[in-house]
């Protein structure tokens, strides 16, 4: 007769008594027994009984720890639950109060920066009314300057004009003066010419003595006028 191990391992691990290192452990002692001696029918059931009896022993052991198990398991999750609520509450405390610092922190912060930006606007304007007074004084420098220059430019033009003045009334007296003289020589030379064609027109007959008298009225009358129109442009 041989004892089949594995049979008997997984005969109990379906059962559900043991688990498969425990199923293992008795199988190796109880085929130890079988190989030492040989058994009847009565002393294996008695042996069942005894293993009946330790495996409801076991399962009284196992249930009893699982109860046991399950009752530190519930005070554990009352005392972590517990603990997480003192913790909650600590947490919510220390988040109100660095809340507190915070907005404490923040306030004067906030009033420092004010009271930076008051002292920067202060100097800032204090500089821009500087510079203001800075430019305008610039301003009235360059204004007086300029004025100056300007001044100084329209007395050097009116100099210049009165000059060029001056020059050009001393050409203009220049000019009249040759043109005046030239038109003297030239009346003294058509009056010389208009003696000599006199003096043809008496030698001529009539029809001669006309036209030549036509003639010398004609010049006389168109040197009248250009000496009226050279008076005229000069004067």
């Amino acid at each position: 007769m041989t004892f089949d191990k594995l049979a008997f391992v997984k005969n109990l691990e379906r059962r559900g008594l043991f688990t498969r290192d425990q199923a293992e452990t008795l199988a190796e002692s109880f085929g130890t027994a079988v190989a030492e001696e040989l058994v009847t029918k009565s002393d294996l059931k008695e042996t069942e009984v005894a293993l009946r009896m330790e495996f409801a022993a076991v399962r009284t052991e196992m249930r009893e720890i699982e109860s046991s198990i399950r009752t530190d398991m519930k005070e554990m999750e009352s005392s972590i639950r517990g603990d997480m609520k003192e913790m909650e509450s600590a947490i919510r405390g220390d988040m109100k109060e660095m809340e507190s610092s915070i907005r404490g922190d923040m306030k004067e912060m906030e009033s420092a920066i004010r009271g930076e930006m008051k002292e920067m606007e202060s100097s800032i304007r204090g500089e821009m009314k500087e510079m203001e007074s800075s430019i305008r004084g610039d301003m009235k420098a360059m204004e007086s300057s300029i004025r100056g220059d300007m001044k100084a430019m329209e007395s050097s033009i009116r100099g210049d004009m009165k000059t060029m003045e001056s020059s050009i009334h001393g050409d203009t007296k220049t000019m009249e003066s040759s043109i005046r003289g030239d038109m003297k020589t030239m009346e003294t030379s058509l009056r010389s010419d208009i003696g000599a064609v006199r003096l043809e027109m008496q030698i001529q007959d009539k029809s001669q003595k006309i036209w030549a008298g036509a003639i010398a009225f004609t010049l006389f009358c168109s040197i009248g006028g250009l000496m009226t129109f050279l008076l005229r442009f000069f004067h």
